[in-house]
Parts: C-alpha cells; sequence; structure tokens
C-alpha cells in the first residue's frame, strides 16, 4: 500500500491538506528470483507519478518518500528505486525496520502520552509487523516477516511466530495496545 499525505505546517500544528493511498501490491507476486516484476514495478511507479503531480499541485517544497519491507526483501531494488526517480523524480529512501518502528511511535505520540509512558505499538504491514514497546523509558523494537500479504500468499514461517511469542514473552503485563496500518483497520470494520 502506498500513503500520500501532504500536510500544511505553521509554527506549533500540522494540517493535513490531502491523504491519498493506492494498493499497487508491490509484494505480490515476486519473481521466482525475488525480484519485483516488471508489472508491479510499472504499476508502482504509476502510482508514484499521480502522488508526484498532487506535491506539485500543492507546491511541495520538502518531502520524504519512505520504501519499507517489500524494498528492504528483494534483490532488485536498487532497480526500483532508480526507476521512480528517473519516472517521477522522486528520491525515495529505503528504511530499516527499527526506522519504520520509530515512524509509527512518532505519528502516534498523542496517543503514547494518555497510556503513563507504557505500552505495545503495532503496525502490520503487507511483508512485515513492526512491534514497538515503550515501558519505563525504556523502548524496544523488533521487526516480524508476518505482514497481511504474506500471510495471504501463505509465506510465512512458523520459525517466525515463535521468534515473535518468545520476544513478546520477555515484555508481560502491558495493557494498552494500539494498533496501525489499514490491516488493523480492516480487522476492526469486519469486528465491527
Amino acid at each position: 500500500m502506498f500513503y500520500l499525505y501532504l500536510y500544511s505546517q505553521t509554527y506549533q500544528t500540522l494540517k493535513i491538506l490531502k491523504k491519498i493511498s493506492v494498493a499497487t501490491n508491490l509484494i505480490k507476486n515476486l519473481s521466482y528470483s525475488n525480484e519485483f516484476t516488471h508489472e508491479n514495478t510499472k504499476k508502482t511507479v504509476k502510482c508514484l507519478t499521480m502522488f508526484s503531480r498532487k506535491m506539485l499541485e500543492y507546491n511541495v517544497t520538502n518531502y520524504r518518500c519512505v520504501a519499507t519491507e517489500a524494498c528492504r526483501q528483494v534483490i532488485n531494488s536498487d532497480f526500483f528505486t532508480r526507476e521512480v526517480k528517473k519516472k517521477t523524480g522522486l528520491y525515495v529512501e529505503i528504511i530499516s525496520a527499527n526506522e519504520e518502528a520509530k515512524l509509527c511511535f512518532q505519528s502516534c505520540k498523542k496517543y503514547v502520552e494518555k497510556t503513563n509512558n507504557e505500552g505495545i505499538l503495532f503496525d502490520i504491514g503487507g511483508g512485515s509487523t513492526e512491534i514497538y514497546i515503550y515501558k519505563s523509558n525504556k523502548h524496544f523494537v523488533q521487526s516480524f516477516q508476518l505482514g497481511g500479504v504474506r500471510l495471504m500468499l501463505k509465506k510465512d514461517e512458523i520459525s517466525e511466530w515463535k521468534r515473535m511469542e518468545k520476544w513478546l514473552k520477555n515484555h508481560k503485563d502491558i495493557e494498552t495496545i494500539i494498533g496501525l496500518g489499514g490491516n488493523v483497520r480492516s480487522f476492526l470494520n469486519i469486528n465491527n
């Protein structure tokens, strides 16, 4: 899933001007050699071209375009980022799982402050799940290769589920859980 959030920033506030999300399923249908397919790359570049045009329309001067698990996993991520730059003008930064989790944490600061600074924050993406635990001014971050698309394609590994279970057992007695992202929203919509 690709998201474009356009903000206007004043001294102390951010105002959302535009929000767009587009499913490109970039990680889906990887080639046998673990590469993005031409079709998926083309679809994603089309999405990012539209994002680039919106950014021009809103006179965006400062942006950050980040790629997560799909680009961390494949062997042709450099080709992908060069193709995006060439066709859209956007520089794509492939971030680590820890950086991804930290960005999730920062995006939820106002909710975190309401939890007495103790809780679990999780984001289930397409290819991975990031878990950020904050407790007594200590922070623990871990990424697991267990995402919505990965599960749908039955590419999750039992060993990864066990690794997550073992890691979570070290962080008991936390009552607050904050879920992020479209997969969490979809789950909540199904159960409402």
